[in-house]
């Protein structure tokens, strides 16, 4: 029970982190950029259809590489399981912590 309970904990903190720091980023380079007199509305417009555009391209990338490595859905073979772990644990992890170092090298300390 313990490790499940701190499974949910940490998941919702950075589910928190992910949806929370973003928008913060982007208001605060809006603010150093000087287009805070009426812009805001584009950058935030911008920011969204970018966000759902990658999600149209995750679906549209991922589920034909997933079956390009042969799996299908209901498929119990290793090989095939083993391609289903590494689009949906493996990958996203790489992609956030390369996202996370890209941040952690950003020159955003004045923001």
């Amino acid at each position: 029970l313990l490790p499940f309970a701190l499974i949910c904990v940490m998941t919702g903190a950075t589910l928190g982190a992910d949806l929370a720091l973003p928008p913060a980023l982007l208001a605060g380079v809006i603010g150093a950029a000087g287009h805070g007199s009426g812009h805001e509305g584009s950058y935030f417009g911008l920011w969204s259809w970018i966000t759902k555009m990658n999600l149209a391209l995750a679906a549209g990338i991922s589920l034909p590489l997933l079956e390009w490595l042969g799996y299908a859905p209901g498929s119990t073979d290793a090989s095939a399981l083993s391609a289903l772990t590494i689009a949906y644990a493996a990958l996203p992890c790489a992609l956030k912590a390369g996202a996370a170092w890209l941040l952690w090298r950003a020159p955003l300390n004045d923001v």
